[in-house]
């Protein structure tokens, strides 16, 4: 069984704006490639209160390098992943920015599953959060 949330379809034009204003938010100077995870561990807490970083170790995790929940929000990650991204690995700081992404552009998505090819509910592509 495969987790997705389903959400409003946003422009590129929107997508992008809103990733600008999180920037913003957040003081990332204009830059290539901040510290996503001291963004996520330390700043993201200052400007959403209830927001926690879970670190989780790997055998938690079972696929899943890290994933977003909104209720209350956070983040958990693996162990591995966590370690990784705090010695600037692209990989790593990928999958903490992919799940900054979710949590920024998806608040109050409804959860969607479906189970292989055949889904108990459907969404187009477009709104689908991954």
């Amino acid at each position: 069984m495969n987790d997705d949330f389903k959400v409003t379809a946003r422009s590129a034009q929107n997508i992008a704006a809103t990733a600008l204003a999180w920037r913003d938010t957040l003081g990332v100077p204009n830059e290539w490639a901040p510290s996503v995870a001291h963004l996520i561990e330390l700043a993201l807490p200052k400007i959403i209160k209830s927001f926690a970083l879970v670190v989780r170790p790997d055998n938690e995790m079972g696929d899943a390098e890290a994933y977003t929940e909104f209720d209350p929000p956070h983040i958990a990650v693996r162990g591995s992943v966590y370690s990784m991204a705090q010695q600037q690995d692209g990989r790593s700081r990928m999958t903490f920015a992919h799940e900054l992404g979710h949590l920024v552009m998806h608040p109050g998505a409804a959860k969607f599953r479906s189970e292989g090819a055949r889904a108990v509910s459907t969404i187009k592509i477009y709104e689908s959060a991954e």
